[in-house]
């Protein structure tokens, strides 16, 4: 068995899953949009004003190697933040700083720029608050520079101070003999030179700092400004549309990779370890089958529908199937009640015997039979049971369904319940029913029976079929329970034929349904002149009498009440099922007898 439990999600997937996912997506979509742009538009306007610093690096930084370091450019947008800008800027506004919503400190792109941005519900404070935190920044970053020069210059100071003290005390010794003194005149040229140098150092230490008090500036300062900031509600929106998007198609993705549920071949191949699809059916209307399939009126579908044509595929399908082996018990189950086998076995017989083969249909879902209802047929009457407890002989229990286009099926119904109904199927008396039948000269004898997963009847009963074919509704069936379908089939040594998916929809990127391909509405009939002839009929017996045990007739009704309206046109026929040989091949179909169908 298949060890994955989910699909892999390849593009054409992915796809398939947006589209299944749309109505979901497009409701984030919506609701965002219209959520945000409501509260976008009650809530109050807010004013951002904006100031602009000039830094340069070049002067503060001197060892920088780029004037535009985004690392030194960031230290200075930590600085225009610190507390200390902010406590100034309280001191400046008073009571009106509770009324500031945002402050935002950025750099011009590739410049030594500084933008200080403060917002506020007052156009004024939003203004005085950008012009407040623009010069205490610029004020505070010029004070500490200055105050590291102003050291330097004093202590300069002292330094010449105290070499004009010496120089002064070394000159009045030398006056006092001028005739020696040699180490007092060449300590005077030491500091006399040193006087010097120390005059330059203070010269500089000027010029640093008065370009020190211009390396912070404000450049321009905030207005007033005139319209809000925000809110705008339809860019608010938008942004809130894209987010919802995005999150959406996330969501999409991980609800597929989630979701467990049979909705692809591929996913029927996962369950099943290959076993084949037989064929898919469409939903009622082209809805999905999960919404409408339980309050569908149970009827054989029309001859125009897709799923008419569906049924056409999935009967030569099964037909072929049958080639070269012995296929003419089929029995029809699925994992669990309402994926509708009932609905399917019913079409699939009504559409081989418009064919023109013998077909039997057989209610052995003994514990809840529908087949009857669907068909027009008592399910409580003599029956299945009945024939095989001995109560009723076994032609005597078949009835007749003629279809529109007067061809007939034969129907088997459930009888009555017994308590019992895997022992009744799984035994001997039930494998004689069915060769019985088989002797008749039945081309096709089609089983409805239980689900596999709550009962243990289609197991029992497997051993007495040629086949199995497996229900499986889209987007009901979950993986899991199809796989333990199959398992327990495979444990009973049953041939699964394959599956069929059941309630596909018209559309969704499925790859198993592809789209309608109806018929033309015949022609109104031409007037002769002959009104009161009637019209031409096939030769031959269009209505074959019904197996019996030595090929007796049983008891006939015609199905006039269960709103079928099944004319679909004829497959071609294939030989017939060894056994047969009381009907011949002497019916025209309903595609011959009305050339413009098709």
């Amino acid at each position: 068995m298949a060890t994955e439990q989910y699909p892999k999600l390849d593009a054409r997937h992915l796809a398939r899953a947006l589209w299944r996912r749309a109505p979901l997506i497009a409701g984030l979509v919506v609701v965002a949009f219209i959520l945000t742009y409501a509260i976008s538009s009650l809530a109050s306007p807010v004013y951002t004003a904006t100031s602009e610093v000039q830094v340069d690096v070049a002067e503060l930084y001197p060892n920088a190697k780029s004037t535009t370091d985004p690392v030194l450019m960031n230290s200075e947008i930590y600085t225009a933040k610190a507390a200390a800008v902010r406590d100034g800027v309280a001191n400046d506004l008073g009571d009106d700083i509770a009324k500031i919503k945002n402050v935002s400190v950025s750099t011009v792109t590739d410049t030594n720029v500084m933008r200080i941005s403060a917002s506020s519900e007052s156009p004024e404070v939003a203004k005085a608050a950008a012009n407040s935190y623009a010069h205490n920044y610029t004020d505070q970053r010029q004070a500490r520079l200055v105050t590291s020069v102003q050291g330097t210059i004093d202590s300069t100071q002292k330094q010449i101070e105290d070499t004009k003290g010496e120089i002064t005390t070394l000159t009045a010794t030398i006056l006092a003999n001028p005739n020696g003194a040699e180490v007092e005149k060449l300590l005077r040229s030491q500091y006399l030179t040193q006087q010097a140098t120390l005059q330059k150092q203070l010269q500089e230490a000027q010029t640093q700092k008065d370009t020190l008090g211009k390396a912070v500036t404000v450049t321009r300062e905030a207005g007033n400004p005139r319209l809000p900031d925000s809110p705008n509600p339809l860019r608010d929106a938008g942004v809130a549309a894209m987010v919802a998007l995005v999150f959406g198609i996330g969501l999409a993705f991980l609800l597929e990779q989630l979701d467990n549920r049979v909705k692809s071949y591929e996913t029927v191949d996962l369950a099943t370890d290959g076993v084949p699809v037989l064929g898919t059916v469409p939903a009622y209307g082209g809805n999905k089958h999960t919404r409408r399939f339980r309050s569908a009126p149970r009827a054989l579908v029309a001859a125009s529908s897709p799923a008419s044509e569906s049924y056409h595929t999935l009967a030569t399908s099964l037909r072929f199937s049958s080639i070269g082996k012995e296929k003419r018990t089929i029995l029809v189950t699925s994992s669990s009640g309402g994926e509708g086998k009932t609905t399917v076995t019913a079409n699939l017989a009504a559409v081989l015997a418009e064919s023109g083969l013998r077909v039997v249909v057989v209610s052995a879902d003994l514990r809840r039979p529908m087949l009857g209802e669907l068909l027009g047929v008592p399910d409580n009457q003599n029956g299945l049971t009945s024939a095989m407890l001995g109560d009723a002989d076994l032609s005597s229990c078949f009835v007749s369904v003629t279809l529109p286009s007067g061809k007939s099926l034969f129907v088997l119904p459930a009888g009555p319940l017994p308590h019992e109904p895997s022992v009744l199927l799984g035994s001997d008396m039930f494998g004689t029913v069915l060769d019985q039948i088989k002797q008749a000269g039945a081309d096709f004898i089609l089983i409805d029976c239980a689900p596999v997963l709550p009962v243990s009847d289609p197991l029992a009963a497997s051993r007495h079929v040629d086949g199995v074919i497996v229900l499986s509704l889209h987007g009901k069936t979950k993986i899991g329970n199809l796989r333990q379908t199959v398992t327990r089939l495979r444990q009973v040594d049953a041939d699964i034929i394959g599956v069929v998916l059941n309630g596909v929809p018209a559309s969704g990127g499925y790859e198993g349904y592809y789209g309608t391909y109806g018929y033309r509405p015949s022609p109104p009939p031409v007037d002769t002149g002959s009104k009161g002839d009637p019209p031409p009929q096939p030769p031959g017996d269009s209505n074959p009498p019904p197996p019996g045990p030595n090929g007796s007739n049983g008891s006939s009704a015609t199905n006039g009440s269960n709103g079928s309206g099944q004319t679909s046109p004829a497959e071609p026929s294939e030989p017939r099922a060894k056994g047969r040989s009381d009907v011949g091949d002497t019916g025209k179909s309903s595609a011959e007898r009305n050339p413009d169908q098709g």
